[in-house]
């Protein structure tokens, strides 16, 4: 049974294997993905009724995470860090999502907003979505690394604009803005690197327990983090050069 007038809970849909999604009820579970806001205090009780250890649902609930990925009989656990696009904030204080992963099951937990997860809702809802829990997984982390290529991509824009800027003598071009662009670099890269390396772990236990094709898949956006931690560090040694040149 699952409480769905819960204050933690954010929504729930039922995968119907044909890209369409169908909100849960309380006594009715189809490969559910499940989706909660973990600073509600009844957050711990609610996921501790969805039958997850003790241990994970600490894990799941803790204010600070770093991405990684846990295996375990029971399921698999999985964070990854997104590019914060909520109105007002700065994109490279990135949101935590919090995944447990289960062959028929998905719940995702959250604090702040993360527009991926609202896509791909929605994409559920319009019967265009992932048709399985697999697929699903894959559809998450795909469009959180698309937003994270558009960020980099952001980044190096700006660095190109402060470059002709520079070489055209402009004195609106200063040791300051190339600082900023340094520390978001800073910022983002801090969660790339452990992310990249997640995405590895969840890669190898696809190999075997995921439906062929999704190590695959996962692979590609594995290598595509490292081609963005890549782009990041060229742009960083850039900032490095264009500051001796201000």
């Amino acid at each position: 049974m699952i409480d769905t007038n819960d204050p933690c809970f954010v929504f729930g849909l039922n995968l119907d294997s044909e890209g369409g999604g169908t909100s849960i009820k309380s006594d009715e579970l189809n490969q559910a993905w499940i989706h909660i806001d973990y600073s509600h205090a009844s957050a711990a009780r609610f996921l501790n009724s969805l039958g997850i250890q003790e241990l994970f649902v600490q894990s799941l609930t803790q204010p600070d995470t770093r991405p990684r990925t846990v295996k375990s009989k029971e399921g698999v656990l999985v964070f990854i860090r997104g590019i914060n696009l909520n109105p007002g904030a700065d994109p490279e204080d990135m949101v935590s999502l919090r995944m447990w992963i289960e062959p028929n099951r998905l719940i995702t937990v959250r604090q702040r907003k993360l527009l991926s997860i609202q896509d791909i809702k929605a994409d559920l809802l319009a019967g265009k979505g992932p048709e399985n829990i697999p697929d699903l997984v894959i559809a998450i982390i795909g469009s959180v690394t698309d937003r994270i290529s558009n960020y980099v991509e952001g980044i190096e824009d700006q660095l190109v604009q402060l470059e002709v800027a520079v070489q055209s003598v402009d004195m609106s071009c200063s040791r300051s803005q190339i600082s900023v662009v340094r520390r978001e670099i800073a910022s983002v890269r801090r969660y790339l690197g452990p992310q990249r390396d997640a995405l590895d772990t969840l890669y190898a236990y696809a190999i075997t327990s995921m439906p062929e094709g999704c190590a695959y898949q996962l692979r590609e956006q594995m290598d595509r983090m490292t081609r963005y931690l890549e782009d990041l560090d060229l742009v960083r040694e850039r900032t490095l050069v264009l500051q001796e040149e201000v």
